[in-house]
């Protein structure tokens, strides 16, 4: 496996058993997320790994239908060095010693990314990938505990990001985990925190709005008690507006 951080510091490739390697879904030059470990020898192998880890936002140009954000779709892909790039970086975050700091962090700068929208940015980077959702699936099971390491102001500003993400989102367990995070995310906001509640009454509407669209047009929330969970979470954070 070609990884050129690990290539600087140790002058060769990771090693990948056959073990590992599966019997379909993979290809030569695909992408994939590994954990390392060193053998006796010093050199690194990898180990634990995703063999799709970029999801991909669907209803972009290039993004086959069947693409499920983690798991088929980006596995045909070979991502361009922009991308790759702001996906280290998120990593890099993701990975601190500070973890608990830097999941804000690591947050904040998928919003950003995920809402460039530059001609500039879209000549460098591919611009159908979730960069929102590659760090939410990294932040752990318990999304309550996640959710505490979050500022209420940046957890307005990923309540109006997830409320967009649903509009366009047709797949069911992607649209399953954004609403079990809108819903801890509205129950944990406090709308009276410092640079929240200037704002709060303003951008509820507009998370309202996008509900509205994605109860509408997600046809993953054809599910009526996926359907019923993100209303009532809506209509949550519509009373903490009053």
């Amino acid at each position: 496996v070609a990884c050129e951080e690990l290539f600087q510091s140790h002058k060769r490739d990771v090693y990948l058993d056959r073990s590992q390697i599966p019997t379909e879904g993979w290809r030569l030059g695909m992408c994939l997320e590994f954990a390392t470990t060193f053998n006796q020898r010093g050199h690194p192998q990898a180990r634990s790994v995703v063999w799709d880890p970029i999801p991909l936002v669907l209803g972009m140009p290039g993004v086959r239908s069947g693409a499920q954000g983690t798991g088929s779709g980006a596995d045909q892909r070979v991502f361009n060095t922009a991308t790759l790039s702001k996906i280290k970086k998120l990593l890099g975050h993701l990975s601190d010693p500070n973890e608990r700091e830097q999941r804000e962090v690591a947050v904040v700068t998928a919003i950003d990314f995920q809402g460039v929208t530059s001609a500039k940015d879209s000549d460098e980077a591919d611009r159908d990938i979730d960069y929102v959702a590659f760090v939410l699936d990294r932040l752990g099971d318990n999304m309550t505990d996640a959710a505490s390491c979050l500022k209420d102001f940046v957890k307005m500003l990923l309540l109006l990001m997830i409320a967009k993400m649903l509009r366009g989102q047709h797949m069911l367990e992607r649209s399953k985990a954004l609403i079990s995070w809108f819903k801890v995310l509205t129950e944990t906001i406090n709308p009276h925190s410092d640079n929240v509640a200037a704002h709060f009454k303003d951008v509820t509407q507009q998370i309202h709005g996008h509900v509205e669209t994605a109860l509408r047009d997600n046809l993953a929330l054809a599910d009526k008690a996926m359907a019923q969970m993100l209303s009532d979470a809506n209509r949550r954070l519509a009373d903490k507006s009053v």
